[in-house]
């Protein structure tokens, strides 16, 4: 499978870090970046590893450690001149088939666009290359081309007939798409496809209008002839004219037949090749209309999706059929350049309106995806439930009734549920979409099921039980205080204490420092630490004391001693 290499190469790397950490970290975000990227359908469970593989490497800094810095460059360019190397570069799964007379066009096109800060797009620098030089390969066969019919032209001009002229012309063609075969086929396939389309139609164009001028030229010399034959045969005597018409309708026809019959083969191929040609051109003008539908529809489905009100099904089936009606007249406008027959026209139109309507609908399905649609209700919920009408937060107050603001924000908020659970067509509007086997339109119709409403009910519901609990223990927080009257008896009731340490210095200077340094404390949060240090300090103590105790009793009553240490020991290993 074709995979693209991604090779990075960190500069100034000073080895803190090891390559392989950074290299973890770089891929790691690589994953997420590729999480979050949204994914064609039938894709979403593909990895970023099923598309690219990574490489690293490291730079030091070239001014730093320039002995070093030569060192690993010339360590990196044996991953670019080596093949044997087993970090080789440029392997043959990462080729991108870009022909070598080629490169230099690939290569400005994206160094173009790195110098002007656009976004690289690889996939779209192929296909300049491809046009840019399918275009060259396509100007010199078809120069080539116009040379070797260039003979053909005063003959014919001049009413002669040429000899073999539809095998000539046939050989001629061949060689030129041969030509240009042999030189643009290892470009962009897409591209390279379109562009032999093109120079086969500007071929069979030339050639037709020599087409023309021979069977003009053949039509011209059988008349003439037949014309001549009659005369020549009423000259006599004795003749039947009856039988000297017939004869010389006969030559005539068969002249004519034997000569014009390599031009309607040719007629036959031309008109086989215009047909197909004009099949391709429609399926891209059809697909060209359908892009400019579906950027459209994501504009204005986001748009009414972000506001929802009760006319908002409306709003977008009107504007719906506003883009697919200037859409009907840009396809109709350009099928007239195809000669298109007026069923064609209808299975078109049909075709367009089916395939609008189900870009509608994908838009409308990822708009309203299960933790997208429960986004909107939270959303709506904390519009009516935490704001005000001003768009300020609110701040509940004790005498606050929550009970019936939450029950009335909730409400609000499940009203979304069966606004989005179907499409509502207003009344007045046909959209005229077919149905099919494949496709019914009236169940298109239907974007929640009642199963599907039921669930998010009860999932809004819980998720939103969660902000009623906050906004009661909010109040409860602003309530939960320590009463006034009791600060005032503790004044009362402390009121000596207090006048002894305001007129004694020595206390005064104590509640002062250990006040500072409680202050401190708090304020640095090291609560957790000085207990801890107080704990360490009065294990310290005791176990400085229960030595000195033991040492006191070893020196005058040994046995008590012993006693003593037998008890200590058996308590440490009940404690453990």
């Amino acid at each position: 499978k074709e995979k693209t290499l991604l090779l990075f190469v960190i500069r100034d790397h000073v080895g803190t870090t090891p390559l392989e950490n950074l290299s973890n970290t770089l891929t790691e975000d690589l994953k997420k970046i590729w999480d979050s990227v949204s994914k064609p359908e039938g894709l979403e469970s593909c990895t970023i590893t099923d598309y690219f593989d990574f490489m690293f490497a490291a730079l030091p800094h070239k001014l730093l450690l320039p002995a070093k810095f030569e060192e690993d460059v010339i360590k990196l360019r044996e991953r670019f001149a080596n093949p044997n190397h087993k970090e080789f570069v440029f392997k043959p799964n990462y080729s991108k088939r870009v022909p070598a007379d080629g490169f230099h066009v690939y290569a400005g096109g994206i160094w173009d666009q790195i110098m002007s800060n656009k976004d690289l797009d690889l996939p779209t620098q192929q296909e300049l290359l491809a046009q840019y030089r399918c275009d060259e390969i396509a100007t010199v066969a078809f120069d080539a081309f116009l040379g070797k019919i260039k003979g053909f032209r005063q003959p014919i001009e001049a009413g002669k007939i040429i000899e073999d002229l539809g095998p000539q012309m046939e050989e001629i063609r061949n060689a030129t798409i041969k030509q240009f075969d042999k030189e643009a086929s290892r470009y962009l396939s897409e591209v390279y496809k379109r562009k032999r389309q093109e120079i086969l139609n500007k071929t069979n164009s030339q050639l037709h209008v020599f087409y023309l001028g021979q069977l003009k030229n053949l039509t011209k010399k059988a008349i003439n002839t037949f014309n001549a034959r009659i005369q020549e045969k009423l000259k006599g005597e004795g003749y039947d004219f009856a039988e000297v018409v017939s004869n010389a309708r006969k030559d005539i026809e068969t002249f004519f037949k034997n000569n014009a019959e390599e031009f309607n083969q040719l007629s036959d191929s031309i008109n086989e090749i215009a047909a197909k040609s004009r099949t391709e051109e429609t399926k891209k003008m059809i697909k060209n209309l359908e892009k400019t539908v579906q950027t459209q529809i994501n504009e204005f489905v986001s748009l009414y999706f972000k506001t929802p009100t009760t006319d908002m099904w409306g709003k977008i089936i009107g504007k719906f059929q506003e883009v697919l009606q200037k859409t009907e007249q840009q396809l109709l406008k350009k099928a007239k350049s195809f000669n298109s027959s007026e069923e064609e026209n209808t299975k078109s139109l049909e075709n367009l309106r089916k395939r609008s309507w189900q870009q509608l609908r994908k838009k409308i399905d990822d708009e309203l995806a299960d933790n997208m649609f429960l986004l909107k209700l939270r959303e709506r919920f904390e519009e009516k439930f935490r704001y005000d009408e001003e768009g300020l937060p609110k701040v509940w107050k004790p005498d606050d009734d929550i009970d019936a603001h939450f029950r009335k924000a909730r409400e609000d908020a499940l009203k979304l549920i069966p606004l989005f659970a179907k499409v509502q067509i207003p009344d007045g509007i046909d959209l005229d979409i077919p149905s099919d086997d494949d496709f019914i339109f009236e169940e298109s119709l239907v974007i929640l099921s009642e199963t599907k409403q039921h669930d998010l009910n009860v999932r809004f519901k819980r998720e939103s039980d969660a902000f009623y609990l906050e906004a009661k223990r909010s109040v409860v927080q602003t309530t939960a205080r320590v009463p006034y009257w009791v600060l005032l008896l503790l004044v009362l009731l402390g009121w000596n204490e207090f006048v002894v340490i305001l007129t004694s210095p020595t206390y005064l200077i104590l509640v002062s420092f250990f006040g500072f340094i409680g202050f401190i404390i708090y304020s640095l949060n090291l609560f957790g630490p000085v207990e801890t240090f107080v704990q360490m300090i009065a294990s310290e103590i005791i176990k400085v004391g229960k030595d000195k105790v033991y040492s006191t009793l070893q020196q005058g009553h040994p046995a008590t001693a012993d006693k003593y240490l037998d008890s200590e020991t058996s308590v440490s290993k009940k404690e453990q």
